[in-house]
């Protein structure tokens, strides 16, 4: 249960996770509960809805929804540790890319993305 503390309490998915973000949020509080040096990095950050996507030749990736502010902690642990103890841990779905939804846009409601 505490693992669903990752995704924001403004979010709709909150209450009713579907199976994705389900699973990131179980691996993002493995990671920060298993691996010291991420730990830090990795307390503040929180999403407000993921999807699994089609990229084409049977491959799927999976779009992380973040807040605005926790945008650059995001970039931070991406581009310090690759995100990949998070890839692995979800390894069927080995892409996973942290995205803002647009002003006018519903991420948990828009078909495109």
């Amino acid at each position: 249960m505490a693992a669903l503390n990752k995704i924001a309490p403004t979010s709709p998915s909150r209450q009713h996770p579907n199976e994705t973000e389900t699973s990131i949020a179980n691996a993002l509080y493995d990671l920060e509960s298993n691996i010291p040096d991420m730990r830090s990095a990795l307390r503040p950050l929180q999403f407000v809805s993921a999807r699994e996507i089609d990229v084409g030749h049977g491959k799927k990736a999976i779009v992380i929804f973040v807040p605005v502010p926790l945008l650059p902690g995001f970039h931070k642990v991406q581009q310090r540790y690759a995100f990949s103890p998070l890839q692995k841990s979800l390894s069927p779905l080995p892409h996973c890319v942290p995205l803002l939804p647009s002003n006018n846009e519903n991420p948990l409601t828009s078909p495109t993305v």
